[in-house]
This record gives C-alpha cells, sequence and structure tokens, in this order.
C-alpha cells in the first residue's frame, strides 16, 4: 500500500476541575492511496498491507483520542480510544492504565503502572495509539508488537538522575498474551499501521482456516492465557540529553 496523501486534525484541552488537571489529544486520518493487488490479510488473504484490492482508493483509516486525568499529584489515569472501520466494536481501547508516581526532589525517583498498555519495546511507534512520528506504516517487527502484543499487568521503573544523564531500569510482569504469535505462524510478517483493539480479534487467513477444516472467516484472539504463567520482561537506558540515547530490552 502506498498512501499518497494523510489529513490529521489534533485537538488538546487542558482545564482544570475541582483540583483534577485533566485533557486529550487525538488524531483524525482520512487517507488518499493506491491499494495493493493482493488480498489483505484484514480480508482473509496473504496481502502483507493493511489495504488490498478489494479496499477503495479514499479511506477512513480511524480516529483515535487520548485521554488524562492527574487525579493526585502521583497518580495519573490514561486511556487510549479508537474509531475504526474493521474493527468489532465502534469504540474500541487500545490502552488503559493508571500510574503511580511519588514527587521526587532526589536524584532518584520511581513509579509504577497497571492496567492494559504497549511495553515500551519501540523507538519507533512512541506516539499516540501506536503511532509513529516519523512514518505512517511502521517496520514489520513495530507492526506485530501493536498486532499481538500487550502487556496486561504491572510495569514498574526507576530512575538514577544524575548530571551527566539518566539511567532507567524497567521490569513488568503480565499475563493472558498467550496467543502472540498465532498471525507469524500463520500468516508471517505484515506491515501495517492498526493496532489491534483490546476487545478485537485478529483474523486468520482463509487458507489457513480451510487447511485446518474450518469454515473462514476465523479469528484468533488477542487476549487468551493457556499455561497460567506469568509473562515478564526488563530494560535499561541511558539517557545523555545532550548526546546519546542507549537502551536494551
Amino acid at each position: 500500500m502506498r498512501p499518497l496523501l494523510t489529513f490529521s486534525l489534533c485537538a488538546l484541552a487542558t482545564p482544570a476541575l475541582a483540583q483534577i488537571d485533566y485533557g486529550a489529544a487525538g488524531y483524525l486520518d482520512l487517507r488518499l492511496l493506491l491499494p495493493s493487488k493482493e488480498t489483505s490479510w484484514l480480508q482473509g488473504g496473504l496481502g502483507k498491507t493493511r489495504y488490498g484490492r478489494r479496499d477503495s482508493d479514499i479511506q477512513f483509516a480511524g480516529a483515535v483520542a487520548q485521554g488524562y486525568a492527574l487525579l493526585t499529584p502521583e497518580v495519573l489515569a490514561i486511556t487510549v480510544l479508537r474509531i475504526e472501520p474493521e474493527q468489532r466494536t465502534f469504540v474500541d481501547a487500545l490502552e488503559a492504565y493508571f500510574r503511580y508516581r511519588p514527587v521526587s526532589t532526589s536524584e532518584w525517583r520511581w513509579s509504577v503502572k497497571g492496567g492494559t498498555f504497549f511495553a515500551p519495546f519501540s523507538l519507533e511507534n512512541t506516539e499516540i495509539g501506536w503511532s509513529s512520528y516519523w512514518t505512517i506504516t511502521p517496520s514489520a517487527i513495530n507492526s506485530w508488537f501493536g498486532e499481538e502484543l500487550r502487556t496486561v499487568g504491572a510495569e514498574g521503573t526507576l530512575d538514577w538522575r544524575t548530571p551527566r544523564g539518566t539511567l532507567e531500569l524497567i521490569a513488568a510482569g503480565f499475563g493472558w498474551n498467550d496467543p502472540a504469535g498465532v498471525m507469524i505462524a500463520d500468516r508471517g510478517w505484515a506491515m501495517d499501521d492498526r493496532p489491534t483493539g483490546l476487545l478485537d480479534h485478529l483474523r486468520v487467513p482463509d487458507s489457513t482456516a480451510i487447511l485446518f477444516g474450518q469454515a473462514p472467516p476465523e479469528s484468533t484472539p488477542l487476549f487468551s492465557e493457556f499455561d497460567n504463567r506469568a509473562g515478564w520482561y526488563a530494560g535499561a537506558s541511558w539517557d545523555d540529553a545532550s548526546r546519546w540515547h542507549v537502551e536494551m530490552e
């Protein structure tokens, strides 16, 4: 898929009510494109892009909004919602979590958040709703992160702020993401900018469904627990604001 034109509409608001700071930001995505001649995987084909031969040249790609509420100086609530034509529900959530970060006046600062959120695996997709500042279509691995990976659990960070830079340690535990990897096995890699909503399912290629004696369309859920074992990830980063940034996870 080669996008020719993308329009974005952003809205920002940060009023205060009853000593709660809250606001929202978002975008509306309309596209003029030349679809691939293959059938998109979203339509049950093996095409590697979001749009294919069954799609028109003009598309409403979605509307995403992120809302936040600073309930106390330490507690922040964030929800990211999306409207998108292919999802199962009219409105779906991409993230919903609380973060607790005590006010720190020393060189040490820590925080913990819990809920459902994207893991900090990407240097590319860092904007609202797993979008990228740099490009419309992310890399194959970042596309897969958005499709099949989501943290349902808790994540903690510890920062050591020094005059030379900041060292950050991160660790998390999560569950209910056991279906991760099904789409890689059934379809292979794809490149698209449509992360899976929390209520949505991923469509399995029709050829795979037929191979296993199932009548298409068939789908796989994003969340399910098979082995009753928690997953985890950990990482560290060093940020020298004047020079460079190193990250390992």
